[in-house]
Parts: structure tokens; C-alpha cells; sequence
């Protein structure tokens, strides 16, 4: 028979050893709730969660203080009359570059560079090569942070987030040639998602609650075998300006584009500086920064069906816009669509052609007002369908001979002698689509036939040549080499062809400020 005494010298062992262990449980939990009140960032400092921006956290305070400042990040501003960060002219990557960390906003200042990235061409023993010296490429590691204000970031949801403005938001978008894919909004709040060249944007904004922000990279390209340069260059106020349905340019002034319309009859109509009249985009105009009383603007003014046409009037046919489940536009140049009639005066076809004439140059698709994009292919239709069997044929033999500008611009070599010449033909021939890269490919082949800076192609004169033509223009010879004025032209509209609709109305569903997770 076992002692009693024994046993209970043993349970009050093993009672001592459970009060211990709840006691040090305790201990523990406590230290955790303390730390968290002393350092709410514990869990987000550090380059896995900050990236580059965790040095602003490393510094001698850090140390000596038992309660660690507030880590800091940047601020995301844009306009269009400031830039994205201060910068008009941003380098776009397609994958971010460097360091990030998991917050996105690190992410984003990955794909969005100051400075160009692409290997810079030197000149070896009278040839120009690429340069292999790692100083030949620009780092980015800490440029950004060189150039921009900090802000104390802001605990969100266990994130590290810093905050961004809806009109750097929509700056954002623009650049990255984004369009809405999906749309809910509902008693829980509302969440849209944007694709573009760059990744998925997600915006969250439950009811009651604060505006979230989060960028995901695209996953689907392998740096090994990407072929295009590694950046390329886009204008923070010619994106905007394309959202907003409104050209600016020598032979145009500043002209904004209507509405697109239903089915229906309708007489396009200038008015110097009415602009005014366009009430959502006017609104979002001078949210950017502009101002819309020097803006002229072309309206729409509908006419009883069957009605009369103006007198040597051109007579435009504009699929009506039929949106799938995800809210994206069918492209304008898709026949099988109900058409509405625009009825074009004379004076308002030389309004057209010059705004042709002054569409800015980029190389990648835009994030485009609808209005403008179908009035403006619709209008050039005819002659473009015309010169594309040429144009195809002039950027095939423009690759072909100067594929060593193309390898020194930071192409794959390979790609360019095997299969970037047919790839540019064959986009052109299309006629329409959604694909950045064939974009890129097109616009880089049209550039080897000219000279100077891409500002400089915003102004051609081939369109406004081709005024009274329209009608009966014949398909140019497919072995015709084009003009570089004529290129450039016809390669500009084959941008707005591949543009994708950005509803420039988004600003309505977006709050002032939003937290970039």
C-alpha cells in the first residue's frame, strides 16, 4: 500500500510544476501585450515586410529608446500638373525591380523608376555595344527615397501602410495601363479590381470602415526569358489627359471628346472652350489639376432618326459599347455591334484629323475615354485598313536592318533577329487587341525610322493631308515603304486601337484618401 505521505509530496511537486508553467504561460502572454503596446510595428519592420525603406527605422533612437519610433514610408502623390512623386516622365517596369517587401506600396515603387533601367549603350573601338558594368545600370535601391517626402506609416490590419490620394491612385492606374475587371457594391462595402500591364489592383472599402489599397505583381513572366527592355518611358500628363478624353497639341489647341452615345443619330459640333458642358470629366479635370475653360470641346448633338445630314457631311458609324460581366467595354472597331450614325461637318473633319495628327506618342497602350477612342478610329478606319499591309511590310524591314539599335535599346538579340519583325507585322494586321507587348514591339520598330526625342512625334501632318480623301482612298501597295511622318502617324492610332476604356468616372466610387496596404 503506497505511502500517503508520498503521495502527497508528489502532487504537490507536480502541482508546483503546473503553477509554475501557468505562471511563466502568463509571463509570456504578458510580455507579448506589452511589446505590442510599446512597438505595434514588431511584426513590420524590418526589409522582409519594408524593403529598402527599413533603413528609416534603423537608426539610433531605435536603440535607445525602449518604445521604438514609428517606422516611416513614403508619399504617394500624383496629379496631372505635379507628376507622379514630382516626376513627369516615369520608367515603367514590368515586374518590380530591387527590393520590396511584402507591404505593397513597396511593390509599386518597384515598377515606377525615376530613372531609366535599361542597359546603357557605350562606345567600344567605334562600335556601339552594351555595357555589362553593373554601373552602366542605374541603381535603384534607394532613389526614390532620395527624392521624396516620408510620412509615418499607419497600422492597419496587421499591415505596415502608408497612404495614398485618389488622384495619385488614379495616376497609378494610368501609368500602368489598367481597366477594370471586376465591380461589386453591396451592403458590406465595395471592392474593385483593376489589371494592367503591371499586375492586379485591388481596392477594398467595407462600409464603416477605411479604404484599402493592395498591388500584386504579375507571376507569369520569367526574367530568364523576357525580351523587351527592361524599362520604358511614359508621361504622367498625357496618361491623364487620355482619361480625360482631351488632346493637346499645336495644330489643336486642348480639344475634349463627348460621351459615347447609344444608338442613335447624332452631329458632331465644335465649340471653342466648351469643354465646361462635359460636367464628369470637368469634374475630374480640375481634380487633376487642369483647368477646363481653355479646353474647346466636340459635342454630340443628336438629331431625329432619318433626319437631314449637313451639307458634304461625313457619316461615321460607332458600335454602341456592350459590357460583359466584368464591366469591360467591347473595342469600337467591332462591327457586329448595333452602330449609332455621328454626322461629321466639314470644319469638324479637319477638327478630327488634327487631333490625329496630335495624339501623343507611347509605347504601350492607354487607359482611354471611350468617347475619344471610338470617334477617333472610327474616323481614321478607312485609311489605316488601307496602309496596313504597307506599314506592316515597313516595320518588318525596319527591324531587319537595324537590329543592332534594337539590341543596344536593351532587346533580346535573339528575339530580334528571329521573330520581332513578323511579330510587329502581324500585330498591325489584327486591327485590334489588348496585348502591351505587341504594343511595345510596334512602337519600338516604328522609333528606328526616326530621329530626335518621342516628344517630338506627338505633331504629324499626315492626317490633316488626307482631309477629303477619306472616301475614296485605295489599299497602298503592300511593298510600299512609307514615309517616317506616315509611320509614326498610322502608328499612333494603331496605340488607340489597342487602348483599353478606363471609365474616367472611377473617382466617384473612390474616397479622398485610401491606405496602401
Amino acid at each position: 500500500m503506497a505511502d500517503p505521505l508520498n503521495i502527497a509530496n508528489v502532487t504537490a511537486q507536480w502541482l508546483a510544476v503546473l503553477i509554475t508553467a501557468i505562471g511563466l504561460g502568463s509571463l509570456v502572454n504578458q510580455i507579448g501585450a506589452y511589446r505590442s503596446l510599446l512597438d505595434p510595428f514588431h511584426d513590420n519592420r524590418g526589409p522582409k515586410c519594408l524593403g529598402p525603406w527599413a533603413d528609416n527605422d534603423d537608426d539610433l533612437r531605435s536603440h535607445l529608446y525602449i518604445k521604438k519610433p514609428t517606422p516611416c514610408g513614403p508619399v504617394i502623390a500624383g496629379k496631372y500638373t505635379q507628376g507622379l512623386c514630382g516626376l513627369n516622365v516615369i520608367h515603367v517596369s514590368r515586374k518590380p525591380v530591387g527590393q520590396v517587401g511584402r507591404a505593397s506600396w513597396t511593390k509599386i515603387l518597384e515598377i515606377f523608376h525615376p530613372d531609366s533601367l535599361n542597359p546603357q549603350p557605350v562606345l567600344l573601338e567605334g562600335k556601339l555595344r552594351e555595357s555589362s558594368d553593373a554601373s552602366s545600370i542605374i541603381s535603384m535601391d534607394s532613389s526614390w527615397k532620395r527624392r521624396i517626402p516620408t510620412q509615418s506609416l499607419k497600422k492597419h490590419r496587421d499591415k505596415a501602410c502608408t497612404t495614398i490620394t485618389r488622384t495619385a491612385f488614379i495616376t497609378c492606374l494610368v501609368l500602368a495601363n489598367a481597366y477594370q475587371i471586376y465591380k461589386h457594391s453591396g451592403a458590406a462595402g465595395l471592392r474593385v479590381a483593376y489589371s494592367g500591364y503591371t499586375g492586379i489592383w485591388e481596392l477594398q472599402w467595407p462600409l464603416g470602415g477605411s479604404a484599402e489599397v493592395e498591388f500584386f505583381p504579375l507571376d507569369s513572366h520569367d526574367p530568364a526569358q523576357e525580351m523587351h527592355p527592361r524599362t520604358f518611358k511614359r508621361r504622367v500628363d498625357k496618361c491623364i489627359l487620355m482619361l480625360m478624353g482631351v488632346i493637346q497639341g499645336a495644330a489643336v489647341g486642348k480639344l475634349g471628346f463627348p460621351e459615347p452615345k447609344d444608338t442613335g443619330y447624332s452631329v458632331l459640333e465644335f465649340h471653342k472652350n466648351g469643354f465646361i458642358a462635359h460636367g464628369k470629366t470637368t469634374h475630374l479635370y480640375n481634380m487633376m489639376g487642369g483647368n477646363y475653360y481653355d479646353v474647346d470641346y466636340l459635342l454630340r448633338r443628336p438629331v431625329p432618326s432619318g433626319g437631314k445630314a449637313p451639307d458634304k457631311a461625313l457619316e461615321l458609324l460607332i458600335p454602341t459599347p456592350e459590357l460583359d460581366i466584368n464591366r469591360k467595354a467591347v473595342k469600337p472597331w467591332d462591327h457586329d455591334q448595333q452602330s449609332s450614325c455621328v454626322y461629321v461637318p466639314e470644319r469638324e473633319q479637319h477638327v478630327l484629323a488634327a487631333a490625329l495628327d496630335s495624339l501623343p506618342w507611347s509605347p504601350l497602350s492607354w487607359s482611354v475615354h471611350r468617347g475619344m477612342q471610338c470617334l477617333l478610329v472610327a474616323y481614321g478606319a478607312a485609311t489605316m485598313n488601307a496602309y496596313r499591309p504597307a506599314l506592316a511590310r515597313t516595320l518588318r524591314e525596319a527591324v531587319k536592318a537595324n537590329p543592332k539599335a534594337l539590341e543596344a535599346a536593351g532587346w533580346k538579340p535573339s528575339f530580334v533577329r528571329d521573330y520581332m519583325g513578323d511579330t510587329a507585322a502581324a500585330s498591325v494586321v489584327m486591327g485590334g487587341g489588348d496585348s502591351g507587348d505587341s504594343v511595345r514591339i510596334v512602337t519600338a520598330a516604328a522609333l528606328l525610322l526616326c530621329k530626335g526625342s518621342e516628344e517630338r512625334l506627338d505633331e504629324t501632318g499626315f492626317w490633316r493631308s488626307m482631309v477629303g480623301k477619306r472616301s475614296h482612298v485605295q489599299e497602298v501597295d503592300a511593298n510600299t515603304l512609307l514615309e517616317p511622318d506616315v509611320v509614326i502617324a498610322l502608328t499612333k492610332l494603331f496605340v488607340l486601337e489597342w487602348s483599353n476604356e478606363l471609365d474616367h468616372k472611377l473617382y466617384e466610387d473612390l474616397p479622398l484618401e485610401m491606405l496602401v496596404a
